[in-house]
């Protein structure tokens, strides 16, 4: 669904965002026997990586005002 969701933290001058849908509610993102997500989930700067998780720079951002707006889009390994 296309749900905003706003949330107020106090970023850092680096960061990097991950959102997944817990869909079995084990409060983590599980992962298949190759490191690929085999839940929803979004990272920030669009990061993918094939068959695993991207590494950890490939999501970092640069905080670039007080308040920042970033959209994420949760996807399926599969939609790649």
């Amino acid at each position: 669904a296309n749900t905003p969701v706003f949330v107020a933290v106090n970023l850092p001058k680096t960061f990097g965002v991950v959102i997944y849908e817990d869909e079995n509610g084990n409060e983590e993102l599980d992962m298949g026997i190759f490191g690929q997500p085999t839940e929803l989930y979004g990272f920030s700067n669009d990061a993918w990586k094939f068959l695993g998780r991207p590494e950890h720079e490939e999501l970092l951002l640069q905080k670039q005002a007080e308040v920042m707006r970033l959209e994420l889009q949760l996807k399926s390994v599969m939609d790649y």
